[in-house]
């Protein structure tokens, strides 16, 4: 095993006492090695005193510590303790202003102490600096302390793969200058024998096929950069494999042919993708940031994944069955966005049976497509839960935050869903031949002006089944605009709790039944209004269906509740705004109006 180095990316901007501290730029520097892991850091900065750039020797004092800067945690001679100044300095040449140190390096003067993997044991690191002109004299402490970048965890590759395991790939003093070279030259990995490969900063433009138990880590995103344009249909950037890891780098596809992947795996386990970018950007037919099929068991953590430029569809990230089976898939915040061609989808679950996806606190966005976009599409079996996060649609004729079809099932807590700007339907929830329970949350539709239809949640179909507790669902901007929309044969949706409006256009509804028969609507302790329409503004219409509604309240300024048709149950609810029938069957019991008078049903 070749010389091992790191590179600490600092930016400084640090004034005190006329000395200044400014950016400092990321060097590559060859540094020693122990037991095959680096211990040292390359650390370069620029040093101003009184506004001229300082030539000379300088005296330096080094300390990593906390964020609150009073837990040490290294110093350049092991003296400092609780954030204080260390005894000894280190001389180190100053020339026009610019200066490199090896932190950790025992042979400079006044460091004695390396680096160990157990410093960088959390992110939670700041450098502090202290810095005297002369050989004489106080120190300047510079503030405020510059966190350290993701650059030196790879010191922590120690505890992930044994000594003599770790390989360095950079343009100049690494073990090897590409990183397909250093897979090549692992022939032996394995659970008792990993591999770590960290790529140091830089461009490397090639496409990467991992192998088992072979992990690999880059110094940071927007610092080391993989590329490949493939020139053939399903060319990818990195291909996963079992039993690895991929983090803090950068990852981009830009082939224009067919369909491109940053990240693709199929039927992998045991993977951990975590702080990368991934981007598909080519000018193919459709690109997908990260794809993972096949029985796939993969962990996604703080992942930013982006897809665009493509005629047809372009997917953030996609979980997709394959004859072998589905995947389990689950993401840890992050940010996933599909942009432009014509269908563009943040994530898109296409699933079987077995088909799973687990998100909490995640971003997904499908925007700028001229048909459909949408946050989020489950479809076919899948099965999702999502916790928190956002979701959002915008654009094109269809806009959709969160998209349920075709028997998948999918549970959402404490969710935000917006569908924006179609230019016909837009909305937040959509649930299609499917199974969804909403549990708190916030569902906005608003739809361009002149579109047909906006709405919070839309549940839809035979057999389609919701259930939606205490969510806030807004519909707006569309020619019909509906809070709670339930149509089509024989839907069953269930509202516990929750607000309902729909605002403005020719007709709005708080909450509308739409179908012929074998629908049904349970509402209980919701407020449902319509408003601000040119026509119509009911906050429940029913039309069709059962209805059965108890403990709520129903404000509209044409009808609180107007039915055309169907069957409704009205007990203990508030009428703001009365009640108006063209026909249907209805049974009220102990209603009232707005006032809070007994309200007689007509």
């Amino acid at each position: 095993m070749s010389k091992k180095y790191l590179s600490l990316v600092a930016a400084l901007g640090l004034v005190l006492g006329g000395i200044t501290l400014a950016r400092a730029m990321p060097k590559i520097a060859p540094l020693a090695q122990v037991g095959g892991a680096p211990t040292v850091v390359s650390y370069q900065g620029r040093v101003q005193v009184d506004g001229a750039s300082f030539t000379g020797t300088g005296y330096f004092k080094f300390a990593v510590v906390n964020q609150a800067g009073n837990i040490t945690y290294w110093s350049n001679d092991g003296t400092s303790s609780g954030g204080g100044e260390p005894t000894n300095a280190v001389p180190l040449p100053v020339n026009s202003g610019l200066f490199t140190v090896l932190l950790g390096d025992t042979s400079l003067t006044g460091m004695t102490q390396p680096l160990s993997a157990g410093v960088f044991s959390a992110p939670d690191r700041y450098l502090r600096v202290w810095f005297r002109a002369g050989g004489s004299g106080a120190f300047t402490r510079l503030t405020p302390d510059t966190r350290i970048a993701a650059v030196p965890y790879a010191l922590q590759a120690q505890h992930t793969a044994p000594p003599g395991n770790v390989i360095v790939v950079a343009r100049s003093n690494g073990d090897f200058t590409s990183i397909g070279a250093a897979l090549d030259s692992i022939t032996d990995a394995s659970a008792a024998n990993p591999y770590l490969i960290w790529i140091a900063p830089g461009w490397y433009n090639e496409a990467i096929a991992l192998k088992a138990y072979v992990h690999l880590q880059g110094a940071g995103q927007g610092v080391t950069f993989i590329q490949a344009a493939p020139s053939f249909d399903g060319g990818r950037t990195l291909e996963l494999a079992s039993h690895t890891s991929v983090r803090d780098l950068s990852i981009s596809n830009i082939g224009g042919v067919g369909t491109n992947y940053g990240i693709y795996g199929d039927g992998v386990t045991d993977v951990v993708v975590s702080s990368v970018y991934v981007e598909a950007a080519g000018n193919a037919t459709s690109n997908i940031a990260i794809c993972l099929r096949g029985e796939a068991k993969v962990m996604l953590e703080n992942v930013t994944a982006s897809a665009g430029k493509a005629g047809s569809a372009n997917i953030g990230l996609r979980v997709v069955v394959s004859p072998e089976g589905g995947p389990e898939v689950t993401v840890h915040g992050g940010s996933f966005t599909g942009a432009g061609g014509t269908d563009a989808y943040g994530i898109e679950v296409f699933g079987g049976m077995g088909t799973f996806l687990g998100a909490a606190d995640v971003r997904a966005t499908g925007q700028g497509a001229s048909n459909t976009n949408a946050g989020l599409k489950s479809d076919n079996y899948a099965t999702v839960l999502l916790q928190g996060g956002f979701f959002l649609g915008s654009g094109g004729q269809d806009a959709y935050g969160i998209q349920n079809y075709n028997d998948a099932h999918m549970e959402a807590e404490g969710v935000t869903a917006r569908g924006e700007s179609a230019t016909s339907r837009a909305r937040a929830f959509y649930n299609h031949v499917a199974q969804a329970v909403l549990r708190g949350g916030s569902f906005t539709a608003q739809a361009s002006s002149g579109a047909w239809h906006a709405a919070g949640i839309h549940n839809f179909g035979s057999n389609a089944i919701l259930e939606a507790h205490d969510v806030t669902a807004l519909a707006a901007g569309g020619t019909y605009n509906r809070g709670l929309f339930s149509e089509l044969n024989s839907p069953t949706t269930r509202v516990y709790g929750g607000t309902f409006i729909g605002r403005g256009g020719e007709k709005a509804y708080g909450i509308e039944q739409g179908c012929s028969s074998g629908c049904e609507t349970i509402i209980q302790g919701a407020f449902a209004v319509g408003e601000n329409s040119i026509l119509h503004d009911y906050g429940l219409y029913v039309n069709g269906g059962t209805v059965r509604a108890d403990a709520s309240r129903f404000k509209g300024g044409t009808a609180a509740v107007y039915e055309s048709s169907g069957t409704l149950y009205l007990a203990v609810s508030q009428l703001n705004g009365g009640m108006g029938r063209l026909s249907g069957a209805r049974t009220c019991f102990q209603v009232y109006d707005g006032n809070y008078n007994p309200y007689t049903c007509p």
